[in-house]
């Protein structure tokens, strides 16, 4: 709301207004003008009212252009303060980026070093338990194999003594009873090439069997391996995607510093063209 006040100049009374809410601002400027004029007039009342407005004129212009004049130097002051302000966090800005930078590279390459280490350790681990499984399973192999053979041997030896004791007790009976009974003796004869196709029937059975069961066990000690080497390649594929995730996230960090940085370098550009347009 404009104020009104009825002021004295010159000796001349006016009224004027003004927007200011101070009190006495307008009698506060009435005032100090008329100082200026009687300090120019030397206090006489006989003066020329325009010669004494127009040197109250020039002094307040003068008085204005130091300000001015200040009011520029202190500008030139503090935008340089404020150029020195900025160019000194503009190189510590550049300097930390440089730390995190080194840092950054220095834990990529540890990380990356000890990623290789422990891809080193799990593969001669995997090699190590690869040939221990290996050994193991050729001392298997061995031992079914040896345990086979023995059970061959046994049958066999079995087999050739059962054969033994059937022909000497076939024979015995036929030199027993070869001059009572000549067909009796024939059909013994038969007899005996039916037993012995019998037995070679049942010899093939059992040789047949103990095969089926050799390669049943193989086939068992086989899949056990696979299952296995199939369980390590997974463990070890599950670790080198853990890996790869935490290399992954450590450049997204360093991608959103990235950001940020453009950021304020944008916001410095558009800080110094306003500070040049001002």
């Amino acid at each position: 709301m404009a104020k009104q006040a009825e002021v004295t100049i010159l000796g001349n009374r006016y009224k004027l207004k003004t927007d200011r809410e101070e009190d006495g601002w307008l009698e506060k400027l009435a005032a100090d003008f008329n100082d200026r004029v009687n300090k120019i007039s030397g206090g006489s009342r006989r003066f020329n009212p325009m010669n004494v407005s127009i040197l109250v004129g020039l002094q307040l212009e003068e008085e204005m252009c130091d300000l001015k004049q200040e009011a520029r130097q202190a500008y030139e002051r503090i935008k340089q303060q404020h150029e020195d302000i900025v160019n000194q966090q503009q190189q510590s800005y550049e300097k930390k980026l440089q730390e995190l930078e080194a840092q950054k590279e220095k834990l990529l390459s540890e990380q990356k070093a000890d990623y290789e280490a422990m891809l080193l350790k799990e593969k001669r681990d995997f090699e190590d338990q690869l040939a221990a499984q290996s050994s193991q399973h050729a001392a298997a192999m061995k031992n079914i194999g040896d345990k086979h053979m023995q059970e061959l041997h046994e049958l066999r030896n079995k087999h050739i003594r059962e054969m033994n004791d059937f022909r000497d007790k076939h024979m015995q009976e036929l030199d027993d009873f070869r001059n009572e009974h000549v067909h009796e003796i024939q059909e013994l004869n038969d007899k005996y090439v039916q037993d012995m196709a019998k037995q070679q029937q049942e010899h093939a059975s059992d040789m047949a069997n103990l095969k089926s069961s050799h390669e049943a066990a193989l086939t068992e000690l086989h899949a056990a391996k696979e299952r296995q080497a199939a369980g390590l390649k997974n463990e070890l594929l599950l670790k080198t995607s853990q890996q790869e995730n935490a290399l992954r996230a450590l450049q997204e960090k360093y991608d959103s510093l990235q950001q940020n940085h453009e950021k304020l370098q944008k916001d410095y550009d558009e800080l110094m063209e306003l500070l040049e347009n001002t």
